[in-house]
């Protein structure tokens, strides 16, 4: 009988040694071993596969934002509607368990959700699944920007206002 600790030594190392040729840490076909050449067909059917993966995740990632949209216009909707009800929006956040400064946010953007929802289902009909749904973050009414250290009238340019014009 061997010795445990020798067995185990040998046996640890070639399991490592297999592991790192054939790992493959994606979903989808095996990676090919090092030194196989795969074949025109192998690659074919795994480009096949891989496209219809990525058009997959595409079309879900496309289903999350349109939700994520209209989730956070419905939440905005909420939270006015609290505030119409007395509530202030600090006190429903709290209850709700929505973080203070993001129920704020959602609450400015409540007067604009109808304008932004009409906005979003006209774009996508126009421009279909090229259609790249924007941040709700992006149709807040812009806030007044920082001035420079004794320059009246000049202002300088918030990271946020660089960004959200890009995003325009």
């Amino acid at each position: 009988m061997r010795h445990p600790s020798h067995t185990s030594k040998s046996s640890l190392a070639r399991a490592g040694r297999d592991n790192l040729t054939t790992r493959n840490d994606r979903p989808g076909p095996v990676v090919p071993k090092m030194g196989r050449i795969p074949s025109l067909a192998d690659l074919l059917r795994d480009a096949r596969t891989a496209e219809e993966r990525i058009q997959g995740l595409e079309d879900t990632k496309r289903r999350t934002a349109r939700m994520l949209q209209f989730e956070n216009l419905d939440q905005a909707r909420r939270i006015e509607a609290a505030v119409e009800q007395g509530q202030s929006v600090a006190a429903f956040a709290r209850q709700a368990g929505i973080e203070e400064r993001r129920a704020q946010r959602l609450y400015k953007l409540a007067a604009h959700s109808g304008r932004i929802r009409k906005e979003v289902e006209a774009d996508e009909a126009q421009h279909g699944n090229d259609y790249n749904y924007p941040s709700w973050k992006q149709f807040l009414p812009r806030e007044p920007t920082e001035r420079e250290d004794g320059e009246a009238g000049r202002s300088t340019k918030l990271l946020v206002d660089d960004l959200r014009e890009q995003l325009v």
